[in-house]
């Protein structure tokens, strides 16, 4: 008998799930080409491609994977904090943790740091490129404004910021103005040269540390705090709600439909209804998502979720995942043996099965009379599906049957060796 050969990948715990109702695809080091399973952040291009910080930058366009680190790249540094793209020029900006902002045009990098330009600290927390090509960068020390080698950086000793250390930038199309969400300071607002203060004291914000802000359709502006919920200002009444306080949140984002999607350090992924009519909460115990800690959630032009999660990158979609590569497979939500294939076989065929969870399997052939012929699988094995190839070629023609054991589920199915 010929050894037994493991045909297909050897399914790691998260891959993609493609049946009725919500599905998902989780990927991992395992079933993709990202550099660490700590996946930091996630960013979608106006051509829907996905930028990925995990062990160095990660470019995925739905087909192909590619690395970028500092083995290989003008990166700086593999430990990345945010990413954004100037829709224009097709150019990213990488901020890291420790190595300042690399700009990438698909050839070149061009590294800026706090060595070589005003740049006012070399850990970048956020990214923003504005209608002008003008790049915002939040840092602990200042936000700094860069175009063209010009730089202006705004701190709370020249400018009307509240705090220097910024963590969220975001822009209003409609009157132009630069939102900055710092750490324990609150909002400090940039309208040309005026600048506006939104604190726990003078307004309904139920937390001064900030973590992400979002604009919606109507311009309301939804607030991402840590220790505070998720907050709603209505600038034009000035009225400010509060949900999920005292809740600690990470990132947010705003689909099409506009719900509201956030992470957690420590609750998972939520999607919050439009019109404040619902909630749900994604996590390790009802989902495939990998962990509890969500550090940043993004939507790509199908409108799937992205999120960038300890353990992980996940997708999320209600009604399927749409246009993303199938080539890996199913997360599987029971157990089962499948009928091997072809049945009857010479000498060759097929066994299948697929297990739900991390657990001790024992795969073995038998003959009709029951004495075990060959164990082909006795170990632990990750959730996922897998494939082997069973070689007949030293057996006899005739009846026999496989059984698998994993957990609780025990199954048997009968094959027949023709020759």
């Amino acid at each position: 008998m010929k050894q037994l050969i493991l045909l297909i990948l050897f399914f790691l715990p998260s891959l993609p799930l493609f049946a009725q109702g919500p599905q998902w695809i989780v990927y991992n080091t395992g079933n993709s080409g990202l550099g660490s399973n700590n996946v930091i952040a996630i960013h979608i291009d106006k051509d829907n491609v996905k930028w990925i910080g995990a062990g160095g930058l990660v470019k995925y366009d739905g087909l192909n994977w590619v690395l970028y680190d500092t083995s290989n790249s003008g990166i700086p540094s593999n430990a990345i904090l945010s990413i954004t793209s100037d829709p224009l020029s097709n150019t990213v900006w990488v901020g890291t943790s420790e190595s300042g902002v690399a700009k990438f045009d698909g050839v070149n990098w061009t590294v800026y740091n706090t060595s070589n330009s005003p740049l006012p600290s070399n850990v970048i927390f956020d990214m923003e490129i504005d209608s002008s090509g003008n790049v915002w960068i939040g840092t602990p020390f200042g936000v700094a404004k860069f175009n063209e080698n010009n730089w202006q950086v705004y701190t709370i000793s020249n400018s009307g910021l509240v705090n220097n250390l910024v963590r969220s930038i975001q822009f209003d199309k409609v009157n132009n103005a630069k939102w900055f969400g710092t750490n324990s300071g609150g909002i400090s607002v940039l309208i040309d040269t005026n600048w506006i203060t939104y604190t726990t004291s003078n307004s309904g914000l139920s937390s001064n540390n900030i973590r992400d802000i979002r604009i919606d359709r109507g311009g309301n502006k939804w607030i991402a705090l840590d220790g505070g919920g998720l907050n709603k200002f209505d600038e034009l009444s000035n009225h400010w709600s509060s949900f999920f306080n005292p809740g600690f949140l990470t990132s947010l984002t705003i689909d099409s439909s506009q719900n509201k999607w956030f992470g957690s350090p420590g609750g998972g992924l939520y999607k919050f209804e439009n019109n404040n009519i619902g909630w749900e909460n994604f996590n390790p115990s009802n989902s495939p998502l990998p962990s509890y800690s969500v550090h940043e959630v993004s939507i790509d032009s199908n409108q799937n979720t992205w999120a960038a999660v300890s353990g992980g990158l996940v997708i999320y979609n209600e009604n399927g995942v749409v246009n993303i590569s199938t080539s890996s497979f199913e997360v599987p939500n029971k157990f089962n043996l499948n009928q091997n294939y072809p049945n009857p076989f010479n000498p060759t065929t097929i066994i299948s099965f697929q297990i739900i969870k991390v657990t001790n399997v024992n795969l073995s052939v038998y003959d009709v009379t029951g004495k075990k012929i060959k164990t082909l699988i006795n170990k632990k094995l990750n959730l996922g599906l897998y494939e082997l190839e069973f070689d007949g070629n030293d057996l006899p023609s005739g009846m026999y049957f496989y059984k698998l054991q994993a957990d609780d589920f025990v199954e048997s199915k009968k094959m027949i060796l023709a020759k």
